[in-house]
């Protein structure tokens, strides 16, 4: 089935597998078991809430406008999404890790919240020689300047 995201311009597909068991006569079908929504999109990280009511989903896609990859947090009960949130438009942190040594994605006992692992954001940086000239009788924020001539500073990357 799918669903469509106002708030993402898109159309989300997702997919249910199911276990049946058929009695002797055909005529009685028993579901068994059913997984909870797959996204039909890339998954980076997921994981089942412990009483198994919810899922968390964490997707990767490519922004139509800007065509840049787009992270986003998707809950899911049985049949619908939930919950939806783009990470990087909150401007917490970097990308998600999904690494299998630093990669997790976790639901809290009560279910509540969830923990997963992501880059620091990273600072904003200028060269000591802009190619443009700025009006800098504007006053601005300290805190929202780029630091100027660290643009290739090496950042460690694990």
């Amino acid at each position: 089935w799918s669903q469509s995201r106002v708030e993402a311009g898109s159309r989300s597909s997702f997919q249910h597998d199911y276990v049946l068991s058929c009695g002797q006569d055909s005529s009685c079908v028993k579901k068994i078991w059913q997984s909870p929504p797959i996204v039909r999109q890339s998954t980076l990280l997921q994981s089942t809430s412990p009483s198994g009511l919810y899922e968390a989903q964490i997707i990767v896609r490519q922004d139509e406008t800007s065509k840049e990859d787009v992270q986003e947090l998707l809950i899911l009960d049985a049949d619908r999404i939930v919950f939806h949130l783009d990470l990087l438009a909150q401007k917490k942190h970097g990308t998600v890790c999904d690494s299998e040594q630093f990669g997790s994605l976790s639901w809290s006992p009560d279910e509540t919240q969830l923990i997963f692992v992501a880059d620091e954001k990273a600072p904003k940086t200028e060269s000591y020689f802009p190619a443009a000239q700025e009006d800098t009788s504007k006053e601005k924020d300290e805190s929202a300047l780029p630091s100027k001539g660290d643009e290739f500073l090496f950042r460690n990357s694990w």
